[in-house]
């Protein structure tokens, strides 16, 4: 994490390769979609990326962090497809939003 923090590429690379799967085994876990999972790994690893010093090793190991990133990132994207499911599911059922018979018939 301290070259990571230089901004050294391979660091994240390294990390990448050691920690990807087990991100993705956790994020899959919580959202039991696997493009789902593969975004929430792009995620956290970018995040790695982009705020490095966000890990602070005296509160803690960092795979204890690295999963509790990947689960909080995850319990979000599952309350935001949640979130528009039911949103989708809202405006299925208000009035107007039926489609007329005529319309909806195909016509011979």
């Amino acid at each position: 994490m301290a070259a990571l923090a230089t901004g050294d590429i391979v660091a994240l690379e390294l990390l990448y390769d050691r920690y990807s799967t087990l991100v993705f085994s956790v994020s899959l876990r919580v959202l039991h979609d696997s493009q789902l999972a593969e975004d929430v790994v792009q995620e956290v690893f970018l995040r790695l990326w982009r705020q490095p010093i966000s890990y602070d090793p005296a509160r803690g190991r960092f795979i204890s962090w690295l999963m509790s990133v990947t689960r909080n990132r995850s319990l979000d994207e599952l309350r935001r497809v949640t979130r528009r499911m039911r949103s989708e599911d809202v405006e299925d059922d208000e009035p107007g939003h039926e489609i007329p018979a005529e319309i909806g018939r195909a016509h011979v």
